[in-house]
């Protein structure tokens, strides 16, 4: 006779009963504080091969800790619902603590959303507008100015980033295309090394909005750079991170930002944000894009009728015959 298989009690059940509910809320707050913290840590690159590899070890734990504070304070979260109802016999108390829980983790996600859009939309308007500076640039100059300073200096400008063959600007290929094109470049020296300068325009008004640097061998300036970023007194900073590539977003007023943007190995970039006008743009493109949506709509929306049907049977009406004994025949489009 076969026994009767019973599997072994799971080492999270065993857990769950070891602390009160509200013990394992706490746990589950303090381990996001300090994943957070971690998940935040700003890793400087060094360069050389010993830097290399110094920045992929550390970047190892950041990515686990990014990970891990939303896994964590999620199995202590478990926890304390499997605590609540190994602890309340009653139904409606242990309802109603669950129900306090998921309102805690409610006014918890609602607050972060909050944190996170505190550089968002709704706080750009009515706000003091301080355009950013750099170089000849400034933003909220539109294309004229702008063609009127690269002929003074003389910047061999392009559209898009395309390449350029001039070292000298040249209006026959700048002026036809200036009232469509958004995205200007010039290549130059900065601060020693080569780079590549790019203007982004608005759609509407094509006024500069953003403005980027990029070095491609820019691993020299990674200090010397960012002490420059940290003189203007940045009054917060936001860090994001992909695979290769860290992002410092330095809030230098309300209405501007710098993005400090390394890659492993050498690339660097610095992109000057005009956060008024961007925001601007975005709500000028979301307004067209529902314009054409609707437009759209009210001219194809017929089709989905009667109508069209009635009057494809009026045109086949008017190539239809009678003979003599009274019956219909119908003829092709020709009317033979």
């Amino acid at each position: 006779m076969y026994r009767q298989y019973k599997p072994p009690k799971g080492n999270f059940v065993n857990f769950a009963s070891l602390l009160p509910w509200w013990a394992y809320l706490l746990l589950a707050f303090i381990s996001w504080i300090i994943l957070h913290l971690i998940a935040g840590i700003q890793i400087e690159i060094k360069p050389g091969v010993e830097g290399l590899f110094n920045f992929a070890g550390k970047q190892i734990w950041i990515t686990l800790a990014m990970f891990g504070r939303i896994v964590l304070p999620a199995l202590f979260v478990f926890a304390a619902i499997k605590s609540v109802a190994q602890e309340i016999q009653s139904p409606l108390i242990a309802a109603a603590v669950l129900f306090l829980i998921a309102a805690i983790l409610l006014c918890f996600l609602v607050t972060n959303r909050k944190v996170e859009k505190e550089w968002a939309e709704e706080e750009l308007y009515g706000m003091d507008w301080e355009p950013f500076t750099f170089d000849i640039w400034k933003s909220g100059m539109d294309i004229d100015e702008i063609i009127i300073l690269c002929m003074k200096n003389d910047i061999p400008l392009v559209r898009k980033s395309g390449l350029n063959f001039y070292k000298e600007f040249r209006k026959k290929t700048i002026l036809p295309f200036k009232e469509e094109e958004t995205l200007y470049s010039y290549q130059t020296n900065l601060m020693g090394e080569k780079a590549r300068v790019s203007l982004f325009l608005t759609e509407k008004e094509k006024k500069l909005m953003k403005l980027s640097i990029v070095w491609e061998k820019g691993q020299t300036l990674f200090d010397p750079v960012k002490n420059i970023i940290l003189d203007k007194k940045p009054i917060a900073k936001k860090i994001k991170r992909k695979t290769a590539v860290t992002t410092t977003i330095y809030k230098i007023n309300k209405g501007m930002t710098i993005d400090y943007e390394i890659t492993v190995g050498r690339r660097l970039k610095v992109t000057y944000n005009d956060l008024y006008l961007i925001q601007s743009d975005k709500t000028y493109k979301r307004e067209q894009e529902e314009k054409r949506r609707r437009d759209a709509y009210n001219k194809d929306s017929g089709k989905f009728t009667d109508n069209r049907a009635d009057s494809g049977q009026g045109i086949k009406d008017m190539y239809k015959w009678k003979d003599e004994k009274g019956k219909w025949h119908y003829s092709n489009v020709t009317g033979q």
